[in-house]
C-alpha cells in the first residue's frame, strides 16, 4: 500500500479559517494528509486567539496573538520546525496577509532541501525572486494548486 503524501502547511494567521476549509476538502479528495499548524496540533494559544476579534488588526491583537514566553516561542517554533522535517513537502500561502511566520516556514522548508515546497502567491508578487527562489512550484491561485495536487504531485 502506498504510504500517504504528507504537506506542513504555511499560511497567514488571518486565512487560518479558510484554509482549513480548504485543506480538509482536499485531503479527503486526494487522500493526502496536510498538517495545519494552527489546528492539527496541540496549542495552548488557539482558545485564546480564538475568542478575541482576531479581525481587527490592532497593537493590542497582535500583543495578544504575541504575547509567549520565550519558552512558549521556543516550544512553538521547534515543533513547526520537526513537523516541516518530517513532512514530504510543504504548501505555503502568500495571500497579501502579514505573515511573517510563514515565509520562515517556506525559507527553512527549503534549505533543508524539502523537494516539495509549493506556493501559492496570490498578492501580486508571484514574480519575487526571493519567493521563486524558495519555491519548488509558484501557483497564482489555491485552484492552480489544486489541480496541480489533482494530477499526482
Amino acid at each position: 500500500m502506498k504510504e500517504k503524501k504528507k504537506y506542513y502547511m504555511g499560511h497567514p494567521f488571518d486565512s487560518r479559517f479558510k484554509m482549513r476549509e480548504w485543506e480538509l476538502e482536499i485531503e479527503k479528495e486526494l487522500d493526502i494528509e496536510i498538517i495545519n499548524p494552527f489546528f492539527d496540533v496541540e496549542r495552548d494559544d488557539r482558545e485564546v486567539i480564538d475568542e478575541k476579534d482576531v479581525t481587527l488588526d490592532t497593537q493590542a491583537t497582535r500583543k495578544d496573538r504575541y504575547g509567549l514566553s520565550d519558552e512558549e516561542c521556543e516550544e512553538l517554533v521547534g515543533r513547526d520546525v520537526d513537523l516541516i522535517a518530517e513532512s514530504d513537502g510543504m504548501i505555503t500561502i502568500i495571500d497579501g496577509s502579514l505573515s511573517y511566520g510563514t515565509i520562515q516556514e517556506m525559507v527553512y522548508a527549503f534549505e533543508i532541501h524539502k523537494k516539495l515546497v509549493y506556493s501559492v502567491i496570490s498578492n501580486g508578487h508571484i514574480g519575487h525572486p526571493w519567493l521563486r527562489r524558495h519555491s519548488t512550484k509558484t501557483f497564482e491561485t489555491l485552484e492552480q494548486l489544486t489541480e496541480f495536487l489533482r494530477g499526482g504531485a
